[in-house]
């Protein structure tokens, strides 16, 4: 192998200590890893000690120097800082047994009861949180790094670890200091430690305990070395951008196919996630349909709702104390609560993690195991594995990336609040980000598919974009079709007949108007526009009969315009009937029993706006307060009021200001000086300022939107009021619409 004079140096290096620094790429762990090789075989491999930075970056050192050793040797020490701890506590004074270090699960559950049980006195700026999670959550961080703690979360500690040493557990950062209390040199000639600055002081103070020459990959301290040339592909890499979030796993598939026609191995390509979550099970099941293989590692079926409620329900069981082993307990819940949940899908997630469960023997080592992602691996791993470990592409998270390297790496969900997570620290998450993309040696790819409303990510806004590639549906293609002959506009003579209800449903959202209006597929009449339609009625009736009006004959006409058939349910119906009541009364109250004399009530009208006609129906028609002019009013049975600032763009009055300027009758009436909203339940008012230009800015809005509906632009909208809509099965912003 081939390496740069600062390579040599590092592998070269005679002295006892070595400090090797480089940027991500640099070879810093191919470097430690020669230099391993040339030491066992120069001594035995048991005087050797290396710590890497977790598990499976130990394993893959030994994969890595395996094949080249030769002879036999007693030990093969490689191994985590938590390893090394173990060891050297099991070889200490008294040779006893080294303490069980409480995993993540427990340590929180912990911490959890002890905050409650605290006395708030003890807090006196958190006293009112004690019980709250956030709160449990900030001292757990503390806890793990004393010299950033709070005065109340030190004197916490010294509470907290006695409870851990009565109950025989140690946490991470008394398991290194205890180690390193007893650890003694002279057992390992060289110590190599591989990303030594991911080291706490703690685990650094074990390491040297330990003795022997060392070298620190990344460590503390004056270099001795500095790699500088890298070996990675430097960001800015390639940036794709889909149009939605239903398309960005088929778009990674994409990516990756491309990838592999190009020569790469599946082996040697990689997906990073911010977590393994259900952004990398959907991203593993595209990965599936288009045979491509996946490693591995990766836990979809934790994300499976039954999976879920069953884990939740064993985290239960062990809080009360519950003896069964774990497997067994799971079947019990299964059959007694969840078999209402049993598709496939659910099946196989509950197969499989019933068969995982049974290689624990309680509750407390499987959750354990579950938390610290240690669970059996097969169970877990994705839906789409069916290679090999180490023959497939590997999905994993950002974080666990570091010490890695692939040729093709695609990083997905480059969205803001994802990268960067939303309220996280800016320094921290733009280190997780240079830690994303400095995997890749030769190709580096972001995929991004913000939803609606959601921001691209600020890390990628200046890459050079590259095409969307989504992949074929699999199997085998089907024949080509000519296009489909006699397609047509909606609106062949491109003369529209609009009203001011379609106009403003248009605004709302285009695509609801294409349904609704082009399409006619028309929605379900709903309880509430009922009863508007009743309200509306029964003030029609009445302004319509000559005076003196009262307000028993308000509730006579109110009597003779309701119906029981207003809603399917009687609770629906009761409730109803109050707010029609009530808007009755509110009316007579703050109107009708002023004895108003309009001139006209449910006006119909039909004008001409280009070359298109305007129709619609006016809810009152009064003298304006000047004594000449005319004041349209409009009334509303709705909850939701306009907000400060709404009232100039409200198109509904401003039609109806142009019907009143152009319709024959009421124009000779007098010109429109006011329009008014009134809102039946609260008697508010809301008026829309009248200015010299108003006809024309109305026109050419109405022209504005009439073209773009013969253009038949009908793209939805994210602002839309979605909660009242009847076709989110077909709407691609809604998720029913994405799975359709």
């Amino acid at each position: 192998m081939e390496f740069t004079a600062e390579q040599r140096r590092a592998v070269e290096h005679g002295g006892p200590r070595l400090v090797v620094a480089g940027g991500p790429g640099t070879g810093k762990t191919t470097v430690l890893r020669e230099r391993y090789r040339r030491l066992v075989a120069a001594g035995p491999a048991s005087r050797v000690l290396v710590v890497t930075r977790d598990r499976a970056a130990a394993d893959r050192f030994v994969a890595a120097v395996l094949p080249g050793l030769r002879g036999g040797f007693d030990a093969l020490p490689i191994t985590t800082v938590w390893g090394l701890a173990y060891d050297v506590l099991a070889r200490g004074a008294g040779g006893g047994a080294p303490p069980r270090l409480v995993g993540a699960a427990e340590q929180g559950a912990l911490v959890r009861r002890l905050l409650a049980e605290e006395d708030p006195a003890r807090w006196p700026r958190y006293g009112r949180l004690l019980r709250r999670p956030a709160l449990a959550a900030e001292v757990l961080r503390q806890l793990a790094d004393p010299s950033a703690a709070m005065p109340e979360v030190a004197a916490f500690a010294a509470r907290y670890r006695r409870a851990l040493e009565e109950s025989g557990r140690v946490d991470e950062a008394t398991l290194l200091t205890r180690a390193a209390g007893v650890a003694r040199p002279g057992r390992y000639d060289h110590v190599l430690v591989d990303d030594a600055d991911a080291l706490t002081p703690d685990g650094l103070r074990l390491v040297e305990a330990v003795g022997g020459a060392h070298a620190l990959v990344g460590g503390p301290g004056e270099p001795a070395v500095a790699l500088t040339a890298s070996f990675r592909a430097a960001p800015p890499g390639t940036l794709v951008l889909c149009g939605h979030p239903s398309a960005e796993a088929e778009a990674v598939a994409g990516e990756l196919l491309a990838a592999h026609l190009a020569g790469t191995p599946w082996q040697s390509m990689a997906v990073l996630v911010r977590a393994t979550g259900r952004r990398a099970r959907s991203i593993a099941r595209a990965l599936s349909r288009h045979g491509i293989p996946v490693t591995a590692g990766l836990a979809p079926a934790r994300d499976e709702p039954v999976v879920a409620a069953i884990v939740g329900e064993l985290r239960e069981a062990h809080a009360t104390g519950s003896r069964g082993r774990p497997a067994e307990v799971a079947y019990d819940l299964w059959a007694s609560r969840f078999t209402a949940a049993a598709d496939d899908r659910a099946l196989d997630a509950v197969v499989a993690l019933i068969d995982g469960l049974d290689a624990y023997g309680t509750l407390e080592q499987a959750l354990v195991a579950i938390d610290e992602g240690a669970f059996a691996p097969a169970p877990w791993r994705a839906a789409a594995s069916a290679a090999t470990a180490g023959e497939g592409v590997t999905i994993t998270s950002i974080a666990a990336a570091a010490g890695r390297e692939w040729a093709t790496v695609v990083v997905a969900g480059v969205v803001e609040g994802e990268l960067p997570a939303a309220r996280a620290d800016r320094a921290a998450e733009r280190r997780l980000w240079a830690l994303a993309t400095s995997r890749a040696t030769r190709a580096l790819v972001a995929v991004a598919a913000p939803a609606p409303g959601v921001l691209l990510s600020r890390f990628v806004e200046s890459w050079p974009r590259g095409d969307v590639r989504l992949p074929g549906a699999p199997g085998r293609r089907l024949p080509p079709r000519p296009p489909t002959a006699g397609a047509a506009p909606v609106w062949p003579g491109g003369r529209l007949q609009l009203s001011a209800s379609q106009l403003d449903t248009y605004d709302d959202c285009p695509l609801r108007y294409a349904y609704h209006y082009a399409l006619r597929a028309r929605e379900e009449s709903g309880i509430h526009a009922a009863l508007g339609t009743l309200v509306h009625d029964v003030l029609h009736r009445f302004l319509s009969e000559p005076p003196p009006r009262t307000v028993e004959g308000l509730m006579a006409a109110a009597g003779e315009v309701w119906s029981d058939e207003i809603g399917r349910f009687r609770p629906q119906v009761e409730e109803a009937r109050r707010d029609f009541v009530a808007m009755l009364t509110a009316w007579w109250e703050g109107e009708g029993v002023h004895d108003p004399a309009p001139l006209a009530t449910e006006r119909e009208f039909a004008v001409e706006v280009g070359p298109h006609r305007l129709t619609g129906r006016i809810d009152r028609v009064d003298r304006a307060d000047d004594g000449v002019g005319l004041r349209v009013l409009d009334y509303k049975t709705g909850k939701r009021e306009p907000r400060p600032g709404d009232m100039a763009d409200d198109l509904q009055l401003a039609v109806y200001h142009l019907a009143a300027v152009r319709d024959p009758e009421l124009a000779a009436l007098g010109p429109p000086t006011q329009l008014q909203l009134r809102y039946l339940r609260t008697m508010h008012r809301f008026d829309q300022a009248v200015t010299e230009d108003h006809e024309e800015r109305t026109e050419a809005r109405v022209l504005a939107v009439a073209d773009r509906i013969l253009a038949e632009d009908f793209t939805p909208s994210v602002d839309a009021m979605c909660r009242n809509c009847s076709y989110h099965r077909l709407c691609p912003l809604q998720p029913p619409g994405r799975r359709l």
